[in-house]
């Protein structure tokens, strides 16, 4: 058993001694510092996933990220409008970018379901022409 008062030195000497009895090597050669070239954590770095929104269209029921639809709103008080932000305030629908689900949603009323209520032919209207000037011609042109 070791004296109660020992001096420092002596201690210091002792820790190296108590440590061989449990490393064959003391120092270890591999220490607990990390080298240069490792990363900081226990595996690769990793690229971050990132959480992309999905939407329906509610023409075809396809299941797309929301930036490759196009949101048509209805706004509580106001016409229907074509939201190309796709952060307009209001009840949102989601379409295709394809002629068909843009003929379904306007002829045949999936987005009078859609939204729950009869649109009228304004409405209508101003969905229609930003069909004609920015969805038909992509479609002509493939």
């Amino acid at each position: 058993m070791v004296e109660p008062v020992v001096a420092v030195h002596a201690v210091a000497e002792l820790l190296p001694a108590e440590a061989a009895r449990f490393f064959t090597e003391w120092p270890p050669a591999t220490g607990f510092r990390r080298k240069a070239s490792e990363p900081l954590s226990g595996g690769p770095a990793l690229p971050k996933n990132r959480h992309l929104p999905e939407r329906s269209c509610v023409a075809c029921g396809a299941k797309m990220p929301k930036a490759q639809l196009v949101r048509v709103v209805r706004a509580s008080e106001g016409p229907i409008t074509v939201d190309a932000t796709g952060r307009a305030p209001g009840r949102g629908a989601y379409l295709c970018r394809t002629p068909d689900c843009w003929g379904r949603a306007l002829g045949k009323g999936a987005l009078e379901r859609s939204f729950k209520r009869d649109l009228s032919t304004q409405d209508l209207e101003q969905v229609r022409t930003y069909y004609e000037a920015n969805i038909a011609p992509q479609a002509t042109a493939h």
